[in-house]
């Protein structure tokens, strides 16, 4: 997914800089930053697009210390995991004015409760858990389908990809 929106914004001239913690090459990448280094990488960005799979060890990665880094122009935009990123240290650089907006497609909490102060937010657009959908979908996710629906089957859960865990 990276890699595809990383193609995309050459188009359009963009630096883009990726963010990992292993190291690697990636094609349409400008610049591939070691996640040591992503507080003084960040201050170059002007969108954050946040693309990180949800593990314990990335839950939260995107926090109050990233979001001081930030240029107050800058946007986040994320469509990984809701927990990925601080709700709260969102909302307050939102309200702060240390990010300029927020293009939101996931939540910690979903869907996102009415009582959510990201609803009343002008810099922020909000997009119900779609960001991943398209005319490809169908044939992509049908593959990991197929292979959990015969795990199950098989009662072999442990070879069950993409599971979704308490």
């Amino acid at each position: 997914m990276a890699g595809a929106l990383a193609k995309r914004c050459k188009v359009f001239d963009m630096k883009v800089i990726g963010f990992t913690r292993t190291a690697c090459e990636v094609q349409y990448f400008d610049q591939i930053v070691d996640l040591k280094n992503v507080l003084s990488a960040i201050r170059q960005l002007d969108y954050l697009v946040v693309l990180a799979p949800y593990t314990l060890e990335n839950e939260g990665i995107v926090n109050s210390s990233v979001f001081s880094e930030m240029k107050e122009s800058a946007y986040i935009i994320n469509l990984a995991r809701g927990k990925v990123v601080d709700d709260k240290a969102l909302i307050q650089a939102l309200k702060n004015g240390e990010i300029a907006g927020a293009g939101l497609d996931v939540f910690t909490k979903e869907p996102l409760p009415s009582s959510s102060p990201l609803w009343d937010l002008d810099n922020v657009i909000i997009i119900p858990h779609m960001g991943g959908m398209s005319e490809s979908y169908v044939r992509q996710a049908m593959p990991v389908l197929e292979h959990n629906l015969k795990a199950y089957l098989e009662n072999d859960y442990g070879l069950m990809l993409n599971k979704v865990v308490r």
